[in-house]
């Protein structure tokens, strides 16, 4: 029963003061209602704010811009090397059509003066078409340009070489400071993705160090040309210091000149696609000499997954003998074993010569000494009365 208390307040059964189980106040209807609709009214909000970014006109605006922006650089890379080139050719046969076409490559620089504002070394490289098309008149032109727009490390880099030794000895093959100018472009250039500018490098050098992934480049993009021109090229060292605040490993330092196996042995070490390095493998490892100049990397390398995957129709038994020596020379035994029990004739084909390079390696290196002492032990027979004392 209530108490005479509870019938006098008004409050003793107003249920707008209960609390649910979650412990807080329960909301009357409207408060209820005007809460639902702030809900819908944010999702419908939601849903325009998304269709808008969705608009397929704004899609467009976007992709056109960009589309725009990649099609200047394009466009003022292509078109100042070409007016570097055309007043370089033009100039030689009539002196004074120079001055006017030199007239033309200012004009293409103001033309793309926003896009230049934005890359700051667009004008690295014009500094590069200055040497390499032998413009002088233009450096100081656009050492102006470099003052009043910006500045970058290797474009004040560049200008110090150009003062201090002059366009005609950097631009001349053979001198140190032209490897050492065309490298430093080279690089840079292969990192912009400009083909433009080292496809001419790598024309013009008869010596070049190409880095793991210069090469790479050339194999991912399919630039078949440059990878059959750079055979015809011999490698280099140079201190990569110079360019690069650390240095790194680079494959081409143990080949004289670039081959199959140099470009070969860039697919093994690096993730490059199964269909990139077929089409590289039916293009340039075709003949007998080629697929041997192959095999023989693999040996020196001890490759012998790749050994075991590629066919050996075209390997002769003399090959497979001077290969098996290539793997006792650089302690690759696990191809040595493989072609030792596949393809030789151990008892005809192992020689003294053989036995000697065991020896040899024996005293250099304890890598794999079980195998060799298999090899001297199997064939002490092989050994001369010299070899035994």
């Amino acid at each position: 029963m209530m108490s005479a208390s509870d019938e006098q307040d008004p409050t003793a059964r107003d249920t707008t003061g209960r609390y649910d189980d979650t412990m807080r106040p329960m909301m009357d209807e409207k408060t209820k209602r005007d809460q639902i609709a702030a809900e819908a009214q944010d999702l419908e909000d939601e849903k325009a704010f998304i269709k808008g970014n969705q608009n397929p006109d704004g899609v467009q605006e976007v992709k056109q811009h960009y589309i725009g922006m990649f099609r200047k650089e394009v466009d003022f890379h292509h078109k100042v090397a070409y007016r570097f080139e055309k007043a370089y050719r033009l100039g030689k046969k009539v002196n004074e059509r120079k001055q006017t076409l030199n007239l033309e490559i200012i004009d293409c620089i103001s033309e793309h003066s926003g896009y230049i504002e934005q890359d700051p070394l667009a004008l690295f490289y014009c500094l590069f078409f200055c040497i390499y098309y032998k413009n002088e008149d233009l450096v100081e032109f656009l050492r102006t340009l470099i003052q009043k727009i910006h500045s970058h490390e290797k474009i004040d880099k560049l200008l110090e070489f150009i003062d201090v030794n002059g366009i005609e000895k950097i631009r001349s093959v053979g001198e140190q400071i032209n490897s050492l100018v065309y490298h430093m472009v080279f690089y840079q250039a292969v990192d912009d993705d400009l083909r433009i500018v080292y496809s001419q490098i790598i024309r013009q050098c008869r010596f070049i160090q190409l880095r793991d992934k210069d090469a790479l480049q050339f194999l991912n993009q399919r630039d078949y040309e440059l990878i059959k021109l750079s055979f015809d090229r011999y490698t280099t060292k140079l201190n990569l210091l110079l360019f690069f605040k650390k240095s790194f490993p680079l494959k081409a330092s143990t080949y004289r000149r670039y081959n199959q196996a140099y470009y070969e042995e860039i697919v093994i070490n690096n993730s490059v696609e199964s269909r990139v390095a077929q089409n590289y493998r039916e293009r340039f490892l075709v003949t007998a000499e080629d697929i041997y100049i192959v095999f023989d990397m693999y040996c020196k390398e001890d490759y012998d997954e790749q050994f075991m995957k590629t066919k050996k129709d075209e390997i002769t038994h003399k090959q497979f003998i001077d290969l098996f020596i290539t793997c006792l020379k650089n302690d690759s035994f696990k191809i040595a074993i493989l072609i030792y029990t596949l393809y030789l004739n151990p008892t005809v084909d192992m020689d003294e010569r053989m036995m000697d390079i065991l020896m040899a390696t024996l005293k250099d290196s304890v890598q794999f000494h079980e195998m060799k002492l298999f090899f001297l032990h199997e064939h002490f027979d092989v050994l001369s009365i010299q070899q035994m004392n």
